[in-house]
């Protein structure tokens, strides 16, 4: 652990403008603390993709490492499900925090609109598939075997937090992390991917960037595309409920993904236990 905290980490030179760029709130500080006091785990996330390209990894290798990494991503069904709650929040409640409800539902729509391709954009888990069913030479990385438990976890934790806590802000905390941190990610892994598969995996260079079009269109996306929603839809919830968003709170659930990701992340090359 002492010489990771030595390094410094490249996925959050990648985030910084991002939260230099944010309007100034108090979620902007959270984020910033949460980012800065888990910037170990940010080099280990790291350590792990480079690990992955600095070899030649057999099949099974492959499938058990895209089979846990898919799990920190997607959570579209999660995202869905929280903007139920808010609609059925809206339909039960006063007239006059429903508008601030529906208005909360509509900003997550536009982030799943973004990630299911509505306005004719290939959706973002069929470019995944693709990268990962081309690197892995099979679909075999989607059986649930070749996850880690701790990914199998992770997917858990974000659908309690999004579909079963009391509490509607602690998924909406999440979908603000969750954009930010993989705008990030895909900017650190598009260059690292692109020259593993032509060099060591022999691919031509076009079919190389075909295969990484899943990191390459998070990383080009407008860059407060990747919060703008998730904030606004946060202000619609706390509108609507009379209250503001407690900061602690706030940083806690960010402190958490950033563990429970690098945690995920560390185990992706090993052999998932039976």
């Amino acid at each position: 652990m002492s010489d990771l905290l030595c390094q410094q980490s490249q996925l959050l030179k990648h985030l910084e403008p991002l939260l230099n760029d944010m309007p100034a709130c108090a979620l902007k500080h959270m984020l910033f603390e949460a980012f800065w006091s888990e910037e170990a785990g940010l080099v280990s996330i790291e350590q792990s993709f480079q690990a992955l390209t600095a070899m030649r990894p057999e099949p099974q290798a492959l499938c058990q490492f895209f089979a846990s990494w898919s799990l920190t991503h997607h959570h579209l069904g999660s995202l869905a499900g929280l903007g139920n709650r808010l609609t059925l929040l809206a339909r039960s409640g006063p007239d006059e925090s429903a508008a601030a409800l529906y208005r909360a539902c509509g900003s997550l729509q536009r982030i799943t609109d973004e990630e299911l391709g509505a306005s004719g954009n290939t959706p973002y888990p069929e470019l995944f598939d693709n990268m990962a069913s081309t690197i892995c030479g099979s679909d075999q990385w989607r059986l649930k075997a070749n996850s880690q438990p701790s990914a199998q976890m992770f997917r858990y934790w974000i659908e309690a937090r999004c579909l079963r806590d009391r509490d509607l802000s602690q998924g909406l905390l999440l979908s603000l992390i969750h954009r930010i941190y993989s705008h990030g990610e895909a900017r650190f892994i598009g260059p690292l991917y692109r020259q593993w598969l032509t060099r060591d995996l022999g691919m031509p260079v076009a079919v190389a960037w075909a295969t990484v079009a899943w990191a390459k269109v998070q990383a080009e996306v407008a860059p407060n595309q990747h919060y703008v929603h998730a904030l606004e839809a946060l202000a619609g919830y706390a509108d609507a409920m009379s209250c503001s968003i407690n900061q602690h709170a706030a940083r806690e659930i960010f402190v958490q993904y950033l563990q429970r990701k690098a945690r995920v992340m560390r185990d992706c090359l090993q052999r998932p236990s039976a």
